[in-house]
């Protein structure tokens, strides 16, 4: 009964009814009446569009405020986006420079190996030599061989055994002269 009532006085019937009571009590000519629901049925009216321009804007405001924040959102998802992209080009980056450092390593070992092979056959060569010539020389052949383990243990040390090669050559030549 409520809601039919709310109706009744939400469209003005409620109050045409009362002005109707009071032209058939004489307080009001038809007129009059017609005048004051007019200009009540205008000031409703008028209070319907103010609210719907109210809720209007307020809906706005907060259709623009969560618009403003998805923005600031996306614009801190992209940032993130962009930093992380810049990371993994870094990373790829450091990846290659290493696998460069490790390749050019390797490329210096592979010749300094060769060094290593090329005096070891040197070396056993002299031995050789040596081991007929002079029992002097034995002793000099074992301290080459000494050096030649320090050799594979460190890339240094190859160069000195390649240097040394020619003083152990020199050594079985002053054997052959004696």
């Amino acid at each position: 009964m409520d809601t039919a009532r709310a109706i009744l006085s939400y469209k003005g019937a409620l109050l045409k009814h009362h002005l109707d009571g009071g032209i058939r009590k004489g307080a009001l000519t038809q007129e009059q009446a017609d005048a004051k629901l007019a200009a009540w049925l205008e000031s409703k009216a008028g209070k319907v569009d103010a609210k719907k321009d109210g809720l209007s804007k307020v809906q706005a405001d907060a259709k623009a405020k969560a618009l403003k924040a998805e923005k600031e959102v996306n614009a801190k998802r992209l940032a993130a986006a962009a930093e992380a992209e810049v990371a993994a080009q870094e990373e790829v980056v450091a990846e290659e420079t290493a696998e460069e450092v490790v390749a050019e390593v390797a490329v210096e070992e592979t010749p300094a190996a060769e060094e290593v092979v090329v005096a070891e056959e040197v070396v056993v060569a002299e031995e050789v030599v040596v081991a007929e010539e002079a029992p002097a020389a034995e002793e000099v052949v074992a301290e080459v061989a000494a050096e030649e383990v320090v050799v594979e243990e460190t890339p240094a040390a190859e160069e000195v055994v390649a240097e040394e090669a020619p003083a152990v050559e020199e050594a079985a030549s002053e054997g052959e002269e004696a």
